[in-house]
């Protein structure tokens, strides 16, 4: 199964050129943010008509409570194929993976549990300016969490299945052309 998947990606990236519609012109590599659990970040497409990219982004957090120290952190890797272009906005399938650390004070011991998230979004990318653009998107999502131990109690990890949708709090931006 994981060749077959591996296979197809690789037959995608190829031919993406005739797969997809024209991109806009601006430069290959973007900083910026898809989702704001992982701001630090950036885009960077792959072929030279800019249809497939790949996004990468990170997240930490870190609070201190009575001495002890809980960080958080977040990775999201994501696969932006450009379904459709015009002057100033893309418009994206986004197949994704987010996997976050959450560190959570249990009596007396930090303890960590985590999310993985496997996602299919449908992204718009508006360019306000020729290399500043904003972004949001919707989609389905597969999520797994697997929750802290409590009071050394192994607890059963759950799967879910959701739609999602991000609100102007979550609107996404990239900055082309930092590079050029």
């Amino acid at each position: 199964m994981r060749k077959h998947i591996s296979v197809a990606l690789v037959v995608l990236f190829l031919f993406a050129s005739q797969a997809f519609g024209d991109a806009q012109e601006h430069s290959d590599i973007a900083l910026g943010f898809h989702h704001s659990a992982a701001p630090l970040g950036a885009r960077c497409w792959l072929n030279s008509n800019q249809s497939v990219g790949l996004d990468i982004g990170v997240g930490v957090s870190s609070n201190d409570t009575d001495g002890d120290s809980e960080t958080d952190v977040t990775l999201d890797l994501g696969l932006p194929l450009l379904l459709k272009s015009w002057e100033k906005a893309h418009f994206l399938f986004r197949p994704g993976f987010m996997y976050e650390i959450d560190a959570e004070l249990l009596g007396n011991e930090i303890e960590r549990g985590s999310v993985m998230s496997f996602l299919a979004e449908l992204e718009a990318e508006v360019f306000i300016t020729d290399n500043f653009s904003v972004s949001a998107s919707n989609g389905i999502g597969v999520f797994v969490t697997d929750p802290p131990e409590s009071d050394g109690e192994d607890i059963e990890s759950t799967t879910n299945l959701s739609t999602f949708g991000n609100n102007i709090t979550e609107i996404g931006f990239h900055l082309y052309g930092v590079w050029d």
